[in-house]
């Protein structure tokens, strides 16, 4: 009986994992279509906004939020991104265009982005 427990808790990590994975990949496809398709030299983000966009099809989770906000974190603490703006609605992300995850985000595709900027959980 223990190991059912075991096995059933071990592919519940697998599966938020992938989860994780590939969300952060929607994220990064996201954030290079905003970046493709920039006139200007910044593009601005919220998590909200980018979870919207994501989940067409139903409703946004507060989990996939929470996933999207500590990933654009990490960009951020690893000077990818930077943070425009603090509100009560939360943080503002911003990535600029003569920076080093702009020119990422035009040359590569965001599985290989993923892993260029090495971010795991």
């Amino acid at each position: 009986m223990a190991s059912v427990k075991l096995v059933r808790e071990a592919r519940m990590k697998v599966t938020t994992h992938n989860k994780a994975i590939h969300m952060k990949i929607s994220v990064v496809t996201k954030l290079k279509e905003y970046a493709s398709s920039s006139k200007g030299n910044l593009i601005t983000v919220r998590p909200s906004k980018i979870a919207q966009e994501i989940n067409t099809v139903g409703r946004v989770t507060r989990a996939d939020g929470v996933v999207i906000r500590n990933f654009l974190e990490q960009l951020v603490e690893r000077g990818y991104m930077e943070v425009i703006k603090r509100s009560a609605r939360g943080k503002v992300y911003g990535i600029r265009k003569g920076g080093e995850f702009w020119k990422l985000l035009m040359s590569h595709n965001p599985e290989d982005i993923l892993d260029l900027v090495n971010i795991e959980e």
